[in-house]
């Protein structure tokens, strides 16, 4: 069984509906063969990834689809090694520097000095050149082709001819918001080093969180979240598509339960669709189940006994957060909404200074459970002084 979110992802810059000034910036992008390097940002599950494919398709073709994963292992000179997952085609690579830590910034230049010195693949334009002119006419066959074909023939030859030859491949680096600075640095010489070659696309959530010389190198483009109708006319699509029908009040459930994140609403949707179907109007959405967990451990810091030996508890399961790979700044954004839906407006102010204070120290360090210890144990103060005073 096939997921919905990957079934119906847009493949063409004509199957978007959400945002068309921003689609139609990216097609005129799209049509000069030569684009700059490029900065996408936005929230998760507004479609960043799904528009750097459009555009793909639109310089390359269809063979940009045929993508093989792989495991690559890097050995540095200085010593040491770093292992990082790559998806890979004949035209553009993808990979999360991040993912390797404090090595990213040796992984990001030997990654780009290795595309950088290879011979570009012939783009899809220019391949279908190359095939038109090693075709020879056959005289012995009878020509059976009307005069509207020869001229759609001619009009398509002139299209070809206009169409450049693309000498260079794509790197897709994401989350490029969580590389160190150092591995930002870098990349803005590689980058400059390497354009001939080579062209960046760089993807983030947090764009404020990139140097600002990398940020002058790329052409930003900004993709917001959808607005509440624009989720749920996604959903409607995607039910009718697969020949079901849902309430309408159980699909807006499913909208405000997904932060606006067009993946998440749809994997909520067929989530649901496995566990109860027909749909019902008052039907249960499932939540993830760390989101359920991090309520579990608000209700635990706010509900139980404000102690050392609390603490050691909520430790523990801030280290099942961790090890399940749920990322920081998520367990912080997650665990001080379901905080502020406990606690007294009164205590609301200081909780969220806390939690941005402690979440900025998390991010210049390199073990995020201090960082949320000290976060819960500081709001665990407060908070019993808050009671204490108030009765």
């Amino acid at each position: 069984m096939s997921l919905w979110i990957d079934k119906y992802r847009p493949k063409t810059f004509e199957d978007l509906t959400i945002h068309p000034k921003l689609t139609k910036r990216l097609k005129k992008i799209s049509t000069t063969k030569d684009i700059p390097h490029l900065l996408f940002y936005g929230p998760s599950g507004s479609g960043k990834k799904t528009r750097i494919l459009c555009l793909l398709r639109d310089l390359y073709g269809p063979d940009v689809d045929h993508v093989h994963s792989s495991r690559k292992d890097y050995k540095f000179k200085s010593g040491g090694t770093a292992e990082l997952s790559i998806l890979s085609s004949s035209y553009h690579i993808e990979l999360n520097p991040s993912d390797v830590g404090v090595k990213d910034r040796k992984v990001i230049q030997e990654t780009l000095k290795e595309i950088a010195q290879t011979t570009p693949i012939s783009s899809y334009t220019s391949l279908k050149d190359m095939m038109k002119k090693g075709t020879k006419k056959n005289f012995f066959q009878k020509q059976t082709k009307t005069e509207k074909e020869k001229e759609k023939e001619k009009e398509k030859e002139k299209e070809n001819e206009k169409e450049k030859k693309i000498g260079y491949r794509v790197v897709i680096l994401n989350e490029v918001d969580l590389l160190t600075r150092e591995a930002q640095q870098a990349l803005r010489r590689t980058m400059e080093k390497y354009t001939k070659t080579c062209r960046l696309i760089l993807v983030c959530v947090n764009v404020s969180a990139i140097i600002e010389p990398l940020r002058s190198r790329c052409l930003l483009i900004r993709v917001p979240a959808p607005n509440k109708n624009e989720v749920q006319t996604l959903l409607e699509g995607v039910v009718k598509r697969q020949k079901l029908t849902a309430p309408t009040m159980f699909l807006k459930k499913i909208v405000n339960n997904s932060d606006l994140n067009i993946r998440r609403a749809i994997l909520m949707l067929q989530s649901a669709k496995i566990d109860q179907y027909p749909f019902k109007e008052h039907q249960f959405v499932p939540l993830p189940d760390w989101q359920i967990y991090i309520a579990d451990l608000a209700r635990s810091i706010v509900e139980e006994p404000q102690s050392p030996k609390q603490l050691l508890v909520i430790r523990n399961k801030l280290y099942e957060l961790i090890t399940h790979c749920i990322p920081t700044d998520v367990i912080f954004s997650v665990l001080l909404q379901e905080l502020l839906l406990k606690v007294d407006t009164g205590l609301q102010k200081e909780t969220i200074s806390l939690a941005a204070y402690y979440e900025h120290k998390s991010k210049l360090g390199s073990k995020p459970i201090i960082h949320l210890e000290a976060f819960i144990s500081h709001f665990m103060v407060i908070f019993k002084k808050f009671l204490t005073d108030f009765y």
